[in-house]
């Protein structure tokens, strides 16, 4: 291997500029590989729409925006809706399953 030895100040300059800029480029190569190996991070906050394929959420999507504002889903959503009886809508209160969900679910 052979090593070389800048002459003057200039040289040694140049060389570590282009030295500066392999570095980061070699970085950016790194950081943009692990970037894309990234798998995404799921949504976790997606709140049920009518394209769901319960059938409930697809008739009860306007009673759901009014009586039971947000991020809701689940059997968190069904409690909501159980308790606003009143407020819904009739197809929505029929469309409702006739089974009680327990307030405290056991493990």
């Amino acid at each position: 291997m052979k090593i070389f030895k800048a002459k003057d100040s200039s040289e040694r300059r140049m060389r570590f500029r282009s030295s500066v800029k392999l570095v980061r480029a070699a970085v950016l190569l790194v950081l943009a590989t692990t970037a894309n190996a990234q798998s995404p991070v799921p949504d976790t906050n997606v709140r049920a729409t009518p394209a769901s394929s319960s059938p409930v959420l697809k008739i009860c999507e306007p009673d759901i925006h009014a009586s039971c504002p947000g991020d809701k889903n689940g059997r968190e959503l069904m409690r909501c809706l159980r308790s606003n009886t009143d407020k819904l809508s009739p197809a929505c209160r029929d469309a409702l399953p006739k089974k009680k969900i327990p307030a405290n679910p056991s493990p």
